[in-house]
């Protein structure tokens, strides 16, 4: 198996977990969290790498209606870039939004090393209080009030489900940047970080970087392999997981309609 398929399978795994609900589905899976729906990465499609053959953007959109038809929303995770790029202009003229999320994995060292002495492994209500904050700052587009605490329950969803460890970086005595790491077992197999960020206004004195780097001295401390991180493809923050060390192993495509019928 590739690192990118490592890497995906333990992506989905983590989602599976989580759910509530599962159901196979002939090219892929079901993930159904009822007391969380409006969470989309955990009331979802996701579709299997390689895709068969013909099942296009309308197939796509037919099997989301009828697979997440009492949702308020659609939304579908295709591990198969190919078929996703094939069908991402007719989803998108049909009012679908597209993500692209790279997946990349740790294969080099750091441009320069972390701050030390501010981050620390925090336990899991410490990093819910800051996600919580981090999600009110830049909540997703049509969120309402109260949807940053189902995102921070979405988290502890993710977290309960699978072995994780919280940690975070303090500027003047204040916890500001955090991030979450993964892992498939308490020694050896994949590691991924997850939801890394730092507040806006502490942004920019390496904060991420202190945080994510204890994650990966854990992660390498438990033989790891491959320590692994996603990214929007659109955003910044990948050229920051690029100088320490990460290189991108492929994309991941995700599609959303808000607002279904």
């Amino acid at each position: 198996m590739s690192t990118l398929a490592t890497a995906l399978a333990f992506d989905r795994s983590l989602r599976v977990r989580a759910a509530r609900r599962t159901i196979a589905v002939p090219d892929g899976v079901v993930i159904l969290h009822d007391g969380l729906r409006p969470v989309h990465h955990l009331n979802s499609l996701m579709l299997d790498a390689p895709l068969r053959c013909g099942l296009d953007a309308g197939a796509i959109i037919e099997q989301a209606e009828r697979c997440l038809g009492r949702l308020g929303h659609r939304h579908v995770v295709l591990d198969d870039a190919a078929a996703a790029e094939a069908a991402a202009a007719e989803l998108e003229r049909a009012g679908w939004y597209k993500q692209r999320t790279v997946f990349m994995a740790l294969r080099g060292e750091p441009d320069r090393p972390p701050r030390r002495g501010i981050a620390d492994e925090v336990d899991a209500v410490t990093l819910r209080a800051l996600e919580r904050r981090l999600f009110e700052e830049e909540p997703p587009l049509g969120a309402g009030p109260g949807f940053a605490e189902r995102l921070v329950d979405g988290m502890d969803a993710l977290r309960g489900g699978t072995l994780s460890r919280c940690f975070a970086a303090r500027e003047e005595h204040e916890f500001v940047a955090g991030c979450t790491l993964f892992l498939e077992r308490d020694r050896g197999g994949t590691a991924l970080l997850d939801n890394v960020g730092t507040l806006r206004a502490w942004r920019g004195r390496g904060l991420a970087r202190a945080a994510v780097s204890a994650a990966i001295d854990l992660a390498r401390s438990a033989e790891c392999d491959p320590i692994v991180i996603p990214a929007d493809l659109d955003d910044w923050p990948k050229e920051l997981y690029a100088r320490m060390g990460f290189v991108p192993l492929g994309v991941q495509f995700s599609f959303t309609l808000a607002r279904a019928g």
